[in-house]
């Protein structure tokens, strides 16, 4: 990393060996050098140490909070995330696990409810809001979930969600976004479509045009 006070690199569920492994990253390692398959698993091992001493979150300047999934039941304040003690190896349970695999859910009183992805938990409105109070911030960012649009603001404009990928695995005509905040923390998203045939015309047509900024969404409360 060339700039290693400006680049800050957040773990996610596919940080996890178990997952990369299922997905193939061990299978792309040992490619590397087919006649020595062994030094591609090494390659692969080191990798995982990497992983396992990643942050789990961010917080910028007191009032947005960053994380690849989402919250955690088990997360009752700020220094829950500061006692968490690197290295996480593979963790299956618990406020590590759920801040790289939970949700938001579409319906706002749900309060927790397990999820489809068998790791992790969906959240409703409630709870969230409930988190944020405790926490003292103000909007969560977290990625997770792939958006056509990019971006997904949800649960009253308290969490959002980027999906930094346009044209997701050659698969889908997703639109990419990033998140833009300035030092008075207001924020806005750039995003970017990816070149093909009706790509802009599918976007234009859900009611916004991808080539400008979007308009400024959220700036951080005055303090009291």
């Amino acid at each position: 990393i060339h700039y290693p006070e400006h680049v800050f690199l957040l773990r996610g569920n596919h940080e996890l060996a178990r997952i990369n492994n299922t997905y193939g990253f061990l299978h792309s390692c040992r490619r590397l050098i087919p006649s020595d398959p062994n030094y591609g698993i090494e390659v692969w091992k080191e990798f995982q140490r990497t992983f396992n001493l990643l942050s789990l979150c961010a917080l910028i300047d007191g009032k947005i909070l960053c994380m690849h999934g989402g919250i955690s039941p088990e997360l009752s304040g700020l220094d829950d995330l500061r006692q968490l003690k690197k290295p996480f190896k593979n963790p299956a349970r618990g406020l590590a696990n759920d801040l790289m695999w939970a949700d938001p859910d579409k319906e706002p009183f749900n309060h927790w409810r397990g999820s489809k992805r068998g790791s992790g938990f969906k959240f409703g409105q409630d709870v969230l809001e409930e988190a944020l109070d405790r926490l003292g911030v103000e909007l969560i960012v977290r990625g997770h979930q792939m958006c056509l649009e990019g971006y997904a603001l949800e649960c009253k404009r308290l969490i959002l969600t980027i999906f930094s990928a346009p044209g997701y695995c050659a698969q889908y005509r997703n639109a990419g976004c990033v998140l833009k905040v300035s030092e008075d923390l207001e924020c806005s998203l750039i995003a970017f479509v990816p070149d093909g045939e009706g790509v802009q015309d599918m976007l234009e047509k859900g009611g916004r045009l991808w080539d400008t900024e979007v308009d400024e969404f959220y700036k951080a409360q005055a303090p009291q």
